[in-house]
């Protein structure tokens, strides 16, 4: 066990997903083994972004207007104040840090100004302006600007471990006293770049995924966001404690992992050695189960290597999709549900567990008390992470 006296809390979350705004509606989807993909993708729904804009509208931490075609924005936005709020912030401070995992940033804006340069209907100047100024670093220069943000805001764009390895850094940077409070999290928004990028991969299912499932036939792009505020010390009680994580860089394939997890094991090995826990008392894992055929194949046999003891093992992305960057930060939400509600989820979509695979999947819900959890993300590149979460009543 971790003897270190500084825990680092979880003391607030914000999500928007498939499913539509707030931890709830994901849960109970994700307990009635409810996929919310269509025609292959999950996508956040007009609706949904229509209400979050107006819940924006209301909010005293937004200090300008947000552009309503802004998808993107509009999701982290959302996200951010919605944790905010549950943590109980009065105001930002210099020594306060934003931290986002993501692929894409706001990637449609930036799909819309190219077509309108190449096709003449923006001005020359303007257009290549607009063009000029990158996905990624334009969402958190309007960040800082709307929230009037005082402190740092980092981006990282580490493929699909992006929003795991941001929280991460939030842990890192509060424990060795680089900030005093951290947001962390993840967006990410489908645009049609990544849909056709990950087409070009013969990676993509048209049908909702069936994470470690013998028969699994490719994975679900999906969006969202998902963010958290991470506090040490705080003056509330919190929803977990965040003990800490570890990332790898395996450097196998671009697109493939390394087929027996080698990277995976190391990161989850590291992770448990940072956090003083032994395997055996990880009783619950999320796994990254992308439903595709390298990454579950890798992945579980990486998982049967480092806990012998078969904690139960679920993927969520049955139900939500890939939301690339940020999935590692929506699915968080889920791990702290079956922190605070004793409940494992089954694995959505799986109905022939692959035979090749010796690990616990649950088919349905399973009724455990759950002291330790492990969550870990795999991306693109060989970026293996994973982290620990630990039950605020756990001793």
């Amino acid at each position: 066990m971790k003897k270190n006296s500084t825990i680092v809390s979880i003391t607030g979350m914000g999500i928007i997903s498939p499913a539509g705004q707030g931890i709830e509606p994901l849960w109970n989807a994700c307990l009635q083994k409810q996929s919310l993909i269509e025609n292959g993708l999950g996508t956040v729904k007009h609706d949904d972004i229509h209400a979050a804009q107006n819940s924006l509208t209301h909010s005293p931490w937004l200090k300008q207007a947000v552009d309503p075609k802004n998808k993107s924005l509009i999701m982290a936005l959302y996200a951010i104040t919605q944790a905010l709020d549950e943590a109980e912030w009065e105001e930002f401070t210099p020594h306060d840090v934003i931290i986002i995992g993501t692929t894409t940033g706001q990637i449609s804006i930036w799909e819309d100004e190219l077509l309108s340069y190449t096709t003449g209907v923006s001005p020359a100047a303007s257009g290549h302006a607009a063009l000029c100024k990158q996905s990624l670093s334009s969402l958190s220069d309007d960040l800082k600007n709307i929230l009037n943000f005082p402190g740092r805001i980092i981006i990282l764009a580490s493929a699909c471990s992006a929003s795991t390895q941001a929280m991460i850094l939030a842990h890192d940077m509060l424990i060795s006293g680089r900030a005093n409070r951290c947001l962390a999290g993840g967006v990410e928004e489908l645009g049609k770049l990544t849909i056709n990028g990950f087409s070009s991969l013969k990676l993509l299912n048209n049908s909702p995924c069936k994470p470690f499932d013998q028969n699994r036939m490719g994975i679900n792009l999906s969006e969202g966001a998902a963010f958290y505020s991470f506090e040490i010390s705080p003056n509330r009680r919190s929803l977990a404690h965040f003990m800490g994580g570890a990332s790898v860089l395996d450097s196998y394939h671009m697109t493939s992992p390394n087929p027996e997890g080698m990277g995976l094991q190391k990161a989850m090995l590291n992770t448990l050695a940072n956090c003083r826990v032994k395997p055996a008392d990880i009783s619950f894992v999320h796994a990254h189960g992308t439903g595709s055929f390298h990454n579950d194949q890798a992945e579980a046999f990486a998982l049967a290597q480092v806990f012998p003891n078969r904690p139960h093992v679920v993927s969520s992305k049955g139900v939500h999709g890939h939301a690339l960057g940020a999935s590692g930060a929506l699915e968080l939400g889920i791990c702290l549900q079956v922190l605070n509600q004793s409940n494992i989820p089954p694995v959505t979509g799986l109905e022939i567990p692959d035979e090749k695979f010796s690990i616990n999947l649950p088919t349905s819900v399973r009724h455990v008390s759950v002291g330790y959890l492990m969550k870990t993300t795999l991306g693109f590149g060989g970026v293996n992470s994973a982290f620990i979460l630990k039950a605020e009543n756990n001793a």
